[in-house]
């Protein structure tokens, strides 16, 4: 809201770096929503103040990781499965419906896992639809 531009070149210069060195691998062990909310509001604001580019390098790497991520959320089923041979049933997992594992292999969730994947996936969703959130 400012319009200072240092922290919209901030922004850009963190998560250049971020993307294209730091960016943990998108694989099924962990939940990386954090970091992909992260990237989400950071390809936002990127958008919306003129640099598209760079904005589209940083969607197009959290995309993959957003389609990871909802692999992870409980549909309220009463079964996990692992693989061919190997599930985890319960029907107690119908209370956790909506919410997101810590990773394909953790019966394991967390609140704050959880609202970091609906949040990047709502931001998803703005970028896509074109309402701005990040106005500076």
């Amino acid at each position: 809201t400012t319009g200072d531009t240092r922290y919209l070149d901030f922004i850009a210069a963190f998560v250049t770096d971020f993307v294209r060195n730091r960016m943990p691998a998108n694989d099924m062990r962990g939940n990386r929503c954090a970091a992909l909310e992260g990237l989400m509001a950071a390809a936002g604001a990127l958008e919306d103040h003129g640099r598209q580019a760079l904005a589209a390098e940083v969607l197009d790497k959290a995309v993959t990781g957003l389609a990871l991520a909802l692999d992870l959320q409980l549909t309220g089923s009463p079964r996990i499965d692992y693989g061919p041979d190997r599930s985890y049933a319960d029907p107690k997992l119908a209370n956790f419906a909506g919410a997101f594992l810590n990773g394909a292999y953790t019966l394991r969730t967390r609140i704050d896992s959880t609202q970091h994947c609906l949040s990047a996936l709502l931001l998803y969703r703005n970028l896509l639809g074109g309402e701005s959130l990040w106005k500076m």
